[in-house]
């Protein structure tokens, strides 16, 4: 069964039956776990996105928050270059639109991780 995003509002997600108002990251199995914020919630490094991707992901998709307040490191980006994952980055309301329409295609379902910012 796959699980998908419900809705959003700022300070809250719903992904499959759960409502979120904390940050997190859904694996490429679907599984939801927090998101491990070092020094700064509004910022993605290099070293979140190794601990955030498993094997099977090609695709990582970040929700920036309502307001786009959450930034992506250049050392972030290189680093999604140099391991050929596809990097799509937007509002977390529709960053939780296209990561439901990629799992909702037919055939092969998309080795996606998200990292969803829920605040902002």
């Amino acid at each position: 069964m796959i699980k998908l995003f419900g809705w959003s509002s700022l300070g809250r997600v719903k992904y499959d039956t759960e409502v979120y108002e904390e940050d997190f990251v859904v694996s490429t199995f679907q599984e939801v776990f927090p998101r491990e914020i070092e020094d700064d919630a509004h910022f993605i490094t290099e070293e979140e996105l190794e601990r955030s991707v498993d094997d099977k992901t090609k695709i990582i998709m970040i929700g920036t928050g309502d307001y786009g307040v959450l930034k992506v490191s250049k050392e972030a980006k290189r680093y999604c270059k140099k391991n050929k994952f596809d990097l799509i980055v937007k509002k977390t309301p529709d960053i939780i639109q296209e990561y439901n329409k990629k799992m909702k295609r037919k055939g092969r379902k998309p080795s996606v991780t998200a990292i969803i910012h829920v605040r902002c």
